[in-house]
């Protein structure tokens, strides 16, 4: 398990992307799901995440005029042309990769601003259906933009200031190889004072200055639960009731295991104790709440957003999408893309139903 827990998200993304390609020996993925898997692959020409691809995969028709390797286009263009293409896929799952990658920079443009407002985790968009059973309406303005049909349904209001701590179980596998007690005990004081303070910051956004006692008589509290935890299991399946249980189980312990609780056990046994409760629930966690901030809205729904969020910021349901997306004013009627988002209430087409909301044009800028 300490191995594992040791592996940094290179080596996982790494061993995720061997195993994708392993599978592709049977069955040739498709362009989108080909460059998503190599958005990590290091290429001396930028332009080869899209061109070298070309050729390995079976939903490119060799007449498409606009996706046959071209190395007089720039490498903003091809990009472009891709994003083109995958639209008209009815496909918006480029929305949702790793900002970091050239591919994304490419396609919204690499100017530090957007960089900045894209950063942010992967997440799973796999199970949800924001945008019902709509299809993609979109099309480019100018050499640029993208034009996105969507609803925008909300508005940031607070948000929280801090994240999960994703990598506390590798801390707290480490120090338990230690030989002093007093070292390891540190280590879980530092630790568990992070974890509460992250706690009762989901309990402010949540339920405001008032929090109660038993958090989980509030009514609110299916909704934090289920927000924190992307309302899904580390599998990407939706979440139970029973993984409520779990993460109101992570919260009690922490509560309740002080230094005086712990001090008379061994440094292993600190270790061994605190992570057979809370492996399973530490791992939902790192999938859906590594990178991301609770936050509430001015309709009083609750989120879960990219740490570069900010109040102000709108909250979209472009057509075709799997999940709500944040995006921010900029300019004269344009946005900015900051990335997706969970949004309590609306992801699984509730929104397209209403009569409160019309969809309108989204230039993303």
């Amino acid at each position: 398990m300490a191995a594992f827990l040791r592996q940094d998200s290179r080596a996982a993304t790494g061993s995720k992307n061997a195993y994708l390609i392993s599978l592709y020996r049977v069955v040739k993925p498709t362009l989108e799901m080909a460059v998503y898997v190599c958005l990590d692959f290091k290429c001396t020409d930028p332009r080869d995440h899209i061109n070298a691809l070309l050729g390995l995969v079976e939903d490119i028709d060799s007449q498409e005029p606009n996706l046959r390797p071209d190395y007089r286009a720039s490498a903003a263009d091809v990009f472009r042309k891709f994003a083109v293409w995958i639209v008209k896929q009815n496909s918006l799952g480029f929305f949702d990769w790793p900002s970091e990658s050239n591919v994304i920079h490419g396609i919204l443009g690499a100017k530090p601003r957007r960089s900045e407002a894209l950063s942010g985790t992967y997440v799973l968009t796999d199970g949800y259906a924001a945008s019902g059973a709509s299809r993609v309406y979109a099309s480019t303005k100018g050499d640029r933009n993208l034009q996105i049909a969507g609803i925008v349904v909300d508005k940031i209001l607070s948000l929280a200031t801090l994240q999960y701590k994703a990598d506390w179980m590798e801390e707290l596998t480490e120090a338990g190889t230690q030989t002093r007690s007093e070292a390891s005990l540190n280590v879980w004081d530092n630790i568990r004072q992070q974890l509460r303070e992250w706690i009762e910051e989901c309990k402010r956004i949540a339920f405001g200055d008032c929090a109660p006692e038993d958090i989980r008589s509030n009514l609110r509290w299916t909704e934090l639960w289920r927000t924190i935890l992307w309302d899904s299991h580390e599998t990407g399946k939706r979440a139970t009731p029973e993984l409520g249980d779990k993460l109101l189980e992570f919260f009690d312990l922490l509560e309740l295991t002080t230094t005086n609780y712990v001090e008379t056990n061994s440094d292993q046994l600190i270790g061994l104790h605190v992570r057979a409760k809370l492996w399973h629930i530490h791992r939902c966690l790192e999938n859906s709440a590594k990178g991301k901030l609770l936050c509430s809205t001015v309709n009083g729904r609750l989120g879960s957003v990219r740490v570069t969020t900010q109040p102000g910021d709108r909250i979209c349901i472009f057509l075709g999408s799997r999940v709500p997306h944040v995006i921010r004013p900029y300019g004269n009627e344009e946005y900015t893309l900051v990335g997706p988002c969970y949004l309590h209430g609306v992801m699984d087409g509730e929104a397209m139903a209403m009569n409160d909301f019309r969809e309108e044009i989204i230039v993303l800028a």
